[in-house]
């Protein structure tokens, strides 16, 4: 009788595995910068509104999208210079959650599971 999965096929398996984790990481890293843009734009986008309407530039819908472009593109120059910290923060916490041992979680509790009932009433 013949076991299937030789050698270098769980080779590939485990180096596809592997390169996957790292995609993945990749893929956080960019989710978290785009988490610490949107932030940073958020903010940008509160402290505009303390900034007082009118004066020499007159207000209009041309205008309120114009500084709503610009307050997208001020959020992700920001968060590319290096932003708030949030990103990295974000990174870091993950790297220490990948490489913590986990407990498997606990088996849920089912009605009628006797192992999980007194029988004592």
């Amino acid at each position: 009788m013949k076991i299937s999965g030789t050698e270098n096929e769980r080779g590939a398996v485990s180096s596809r595995v592997g390169s996957d984790q790292a995609g993945g990481e990749k893929k956080f890293e960019k989710a978290s910068r785009l988490f610490e843009e949107m932030m940073i734009g958020i903010l940008v986008k509160e402290m505009w509104k303390t900034v007082p309407k009118g004066g020499m530039m007159p207000t209009s819908t041309g205008m309120d999208v114009a500084q709503e472009m610009y307050q997208k593109e001020l959020a992700k120059e920001m968060s590319r210079a290096g932003g708030l910290g949030l990103s990295r923060e974000i990174n870091e916490q993950f790297r220490k959650d990948l490489n913590r041992d986990v407990l498997p979680p606990e088996e849920p509790f089912r009605i009628g599971d006797p192992g999980n009932l007194d029988t004592e009433a």
